[in-house]
């Protein structure tokens, strides 16, 4: 009987478990910042912040898994709300361009 209310528990407590958000790194704050700035079109691996802009679009990535909202449609296609990904010269770039039902506020701090 001990053994059957363990098991119980153990099941309780694996159902009540909860998926941390992902953490915003410094980077990830940078990366968005330059793609919602950017006049047009953002690459990441030439207008990212970084001075090397090494591994850009995996940073930009990462980021937007954070900030972005992912939808995915009744046919399986997923979209993102805030920065749309478009084929330029075959490779992606990214347009912050909101879809109009989205409520959001980014807020940065002022240059220094």
């Amino acid at each position: 009987m001990r053994k059957q209310e363990s098991a119980k528990e153990t099941a309780r407590q694996k159902k009540r478990k909860v998926k941390s958000p992902a953490k915003a790194q410094a980077s990830h704050f940078q990366m968005i910042r330059k793609a919602v700035e950017a006049q047009g079109y953002f690459d990441p691996n030439v207008d990212g912040p970084s001075e090397e802009h090494v591994a850009g679009k995996q940073t930009f990535q990462r980021a937007r898994k954070v900030f972005d909202v992912k939808y995915v449609g009744a046919d399986g296609k997923a979209t993102w709300k805030l920065l749309k990904t478009e084929k330029v010269d075959n490779h992606s770039v990214y347009r912050f361009q909101p879809e109009p039902e989205i409520t959001f506020a980014l807020i940065f701090l002022p240059r220094t």
